[in-house]
């Protein structure tokens, strides 16, 4: 599996790209395009890799991509539900060279700015945003430009979204290194509830033990066994959510070899242990909340 650079494809007529994906389609590989990319997840769960971030993809999840952005995003082939996902792909230029420069294109501007970080939006957007690409998909070519203005308009209100990439995240993936990634990541993710062996890995990469150390962490700008923590973390966050399963169930089905250590990554990097993650969202469902939380992005 290679990085793509990946051709968007535009319709006749077209000068930006609006199309829906449902199940496999729906999932890709570490990959990056010249284009901003906006995703709305309609049903799936899964996990997502933008920059040097990872985290949990669920129902609902609304992203703004910048261009030029890694990012990867794995739907759960175990769900019972089918994936859906509607994407509204464009250049900066797609409405001229200079349009969103003009004074009146400010707001979008700043958006755009923004957006080479990776965005997640809130309902509010979100609720908003999901109608203006649903009539994109239905408009006739000729009649899509104002209906483009105005979605990006009504993301560019969104003041509370979220950067996904860290603010000194710099790509430094190059075609041949994205490759081994994409290995690295089928491994993985396939052998999340096993024992996962530094030397195994770097076999995939075809790189001794110390050279994909170096690689890894110049790549995704972190330690392999961090980024493995992360993936395992975020596993057992579903189902934490979704299943009625014992932590130490969990715990063992995640790849961790005892409890305690499990209790302690989790920790690290939720902020708290599984038992009270698995209470508060339990807390936040019966208190009418429950959508609004699972529009978030679990943090990183």
């Amino acid at each position: 599996m290679k990085l793509r650079f990946e051709k968007i494809p535009y319709a006749e007529g077209m000068s930006f790209a609006c199309l829906s994906y449902t199940g496999r389609e729906c999932s890709n590989p570490l990959h990056l395009h010249p284009e901003y990319e906006l995703t709305h997840f309609v049903r799936g769960r899964g996990h997502w890799i933008v920059g040097d971030a990872t985290g949990e993809l669920q129902d609902g999840h609304l992203v703004l991509l910048g261009p030029e952005l890694p990012h990867l995003f794995r739907m759960d082939a175990s769900s019972r539900r089918r994936a859906l996902a509607r994407v509204l792909q464009f250049r900066e230029d797609c409405l001229g060279p200079a349009f969103f420069t003009l004074p009146e294109a400010r707001h979008i501007r700043e958006l755009l700015t923004r957006a080479r970080r990776g965005l997640v939006f809130g309902k509010a957007t979100r609720s908003r945003i999901q109608d203006h690409l649903a009539h994109l998909l239905e408009t006739p070519a000729e009649r899509r430009l104002l209906p483009l203005l105005g979605l990006l308009e009504t993301a560019a209100g969104d003041g509370n979204a979220r950067f996904l990439a860290s603010s000194g995240y710099r790509s430094s993936l190059q075609p041949g290194e994205a490759a081994r990634i994409n290995k690295v990541l089928d491994h993985v993710t396939a052998r999340l509830d096993q024992e996962i062996y530094l030397a195994d890995v770097a076999r995939v990469a075809g790189l001794s033990e110390a050279a994909f150390s170096r690689f890894f962490r110049r790549t995704v700008k972190k330690t392999f066994s961090h980024f493995l923590n992360e993936l395992r973390i975020s596993q057992a966050c579903r189902q934490l959510l979704e299943t009625d399963h014992t932590i130490t169930g969990i715990a063992f089905a995640c790849g961790f070899n005892n409890l305690s250590n499990f209790n302690r990554r989790f920790l690290d990097l939720r902020g708290e242990t599984p038992s009270g993650f698995r209470q508060r969202r339990q807390r936040i469902m019966t208190d009418g909340k429950g959508e609004e939380a699972a529009a978030r992005f679990a943090p990183a």
